[in-house]
Formats: structure tokens, sequence, C-alpha cells
């Protein structure tokens, strides 16, 4: 909320319609800070958390054998499985192969939050013109970025940073999924909070 409140047009917003953006994008924002974390500190195959845990595709990673009943625990392992690969290969992957830096992430944060994905349509309808303008500033400082980072190939950096939004609204689906499968199987219970923002 801190974050989007930085830009004029979100501020404006009704809270129902803040909710509306939030609700995609709170998670965008945590999977970026999570895929760089990861991308530059976590061994292989190990996802980061910002307080310094991780999850690991293997459900049961560091867990004594004695105390596991793999039967009972066979499908949520599965779906953890599942889970924990899809962010490993959609977000933390191309964030280590492309060395994406904070200034790429700042660059990504504005972009989701300017153009969500969520349900309600025309979300900034009144402020089109004042959205284009943060949104093509966000575009040229970010390939003004790319070229002095790379030079004679900025243009082609910048199209990789572009289509990582992608692979970040792929990892935004992997978490809705896992909370909705996760609940329904009655594996966990979510905060009341959490479901209300999210799952609603």
């Amino acid at each position: 909320m801190d974050w989007g409140n930085c830009l004029k047009p979100f501020r404006r917003l009704s809270w129902d319609s803040k909710k509306s953006v939030l609700a995609e994008y709170c998670l965008a924002f945590l999977l970026i800070d999570q895929g760089f974390k990861t991308s530059r500190e976590a061994d292989s195959g190990v996802w980061l958390l910002q307080n310094g845990s991780f999850m690991h595709p293997d459900y049961f990673f560091g867990l004594p054998q004695a105390t596991i009943d793999m039967e009972d625990m066979k499908i949520k392992a599965q779906f953890h499985h599942n889970f924990v690969s899809e962010l490993l290969q959609c977000v933390a992957k191309p964030f280590k192969q492309l060395e994406v830096d904070e200034i790429e992430c700042v660059a990504l944060k504005t972009l989701l939050i300017l153009k969500p994905s969520c349900s309600q349509r025309a979300i900034y309808s009144g402020q089109e013109g004042v959205i284009a303008g943060i949104y093509t500033q966000c575009i040229d400082e970010l390939m003004e970025h790319c070229n002095a980072k790379f030079p004679g190939r900025g243009a082609e950096r910048f199209g990789e940073i572009i289509l990582l939004i992608s692979s970040i609204r792929c990892g935004v689906k992997a978490i809705y999924n896992q909370t909705r499968v996760s609940d329904i199987m009655n594996f966990m219970n979510f905060d009341q909070t959490v479901r209300d923002f999210l799952l609603n």
C-alpha cells in the first residue's frame, strides 16, 4: 500500500479499487523481492523468503525420516513440489540468468502496479493520461539503464526485463493455485485476513 501510494493515480483510487489492484500486486511485489534475494543468495533449488527462511521443492527436505508419514502426506508433498518448482523456474531462474539488479526490480514493480491484471476493468479510468506519462517515463528510464549497463545490447536487455512481467504473473498464479488447493484439501488454514484479501 505504501509503495502504491507513492504514485498519485493509485493514491486517488477508492479503497475497493486499491484492494482489487493489491490482490494481485502484493504477491507480485513479494515475488520480485524474493526472486531477487533467491537469485543472489540461495543455493540451487532453494526459494528464499524475506525473513531468511526458505522453501525447497522436497516438502520433507531436512526432516528426519522417522517423523515422516509418506502415505499421509503424498498429495500435499506433490502440490508443494509443483508450487516451489514453478516459482524457481518462473522467477528465480530468469532473475539469476539475467542478474537482475535493484533498479530493474523497481521498474518491474512500477510497471506492474500501473498495468494491473485485476478483475476490475479500467481501474485507472479518468487518469489514463497521467498513467501513460508515468509508464512512459518508467520505460524510458529502464531503457536508459539497460543501455548504460549493457552498451551495445541495451535494447535486448530491456526486452528481457520486460518479459519478466509475464513470468512474475505466472508466479502470482502459482501462489493463488497453491492457496486454493491447500485450502480445499484442508492441508492448512489461512488467516481470515489473507483469505478475505487474496481469495475472494
